[in-house]
């Protein structure tokens, strides 16, 4: 089961009770052998960004931190940050997972 504890009046995070993993803005997974990647997903947050057509007015944009980890004994970093550029690519356009 999950438990939530409140660190500051900004920062929640829920733990998954007898694990090392636990949800927060941001962080950086550990690798545990046999994993040769993991992935860390953080939860989505509003922004300001600069704007499409002109970029001295902000706009407001959902952003979520994605880290990956990688034993590069096993992977590349080359390889690794390729297939973070694709993930980007389908979370940005996932029509294009279909195609």
């Amino acid at each position: 089961f999950f438990f939530f504890k409140q660190k500051t009046a900004y920062e929640i995070s829920a733990c998954l009770v007898g694990s090392e993993m636990c949800i927060r803005d941001s962080f950086i997974a550990v690798i545990n052998p046999p994993q040769s990647c993991i992935l860390a997903v953080s939860q989505t947050e509003k922004r300001l960004v600069p704007g499409l057509q002109d970029p001295n007015v902000p706009r407001v944009a959902s952003v979520m931190t994605v880290t990956l980890s990688c034993d590069h004994r096993v992977v590349d970093g080359l390889v690794g940050s390729k297939w973070l550029q694709r993930f980007k690519h389908y979370i940005e356009h996932p029509i294009s997972i279909l195609v």
